[in-house]
């Protein structure tokens, strides 16, 4: 009975210990994430815009899973990204390190997180992508 008491002490250590490395801003990004909302500003011609808009409501089945382990699940149709995650030291920026081959590692701007919703804001050149997750 001692030594389950011990057992149930030590677990109950290690679990607040793990939690308590996340920052505020990490902690409300655990969880499962449905994409809900993608927008750009690139210019498109009817004919693109129409492929486009197809082509979003697909990446709409985008789920990602931030675990408090600062492991993570990203997933689309029958592809599966799976890695590491954290937050840069100022919190603007979700960094990922895959261990799924050939993917790229990431560092995306953090345009704001709540409890309920995540929102990614991707510049390059002149091209601004956000992507809006929503907590399931």
């Amino acid at each position: 009975m001692k030594i389950a008491f011990q057992i149930i002490v030590i677990g109950i250590f290690f679990s607040l210990f793990s939690c308590s490395r996340l920052s505020e801003t990490e902690k409300k990004m655990v969880g499962v994430w449905r994409l809900t909302d993608y927008a750009d500003n690139l210019q498109r011609d009817d004919t693109t815009k129409a492929a486009y808009l197809k082509e979003i409501e697909g990446m709409k089945q985008m789920k990602l899973v931030l675990n408090d382990d600062y492991s993570y699940v990203r997933s689309l149709g029958l592809q599966t990204e799976i890695g590491e995650w954290k937050t840069s030291q100022d919190g603007k920026f979700f960094i990922t390190k895959p261990t799924t081959q050939n993917a790229p590692a990431m560092s995306i701007g953090i345009e704001s997180v709540t409890e309920k919703v995540l929102t990614f804001r991707i510049v390059e050149g002149q091209a601004i992508t956000r992507m809006v997750f929503q907590k399931q």
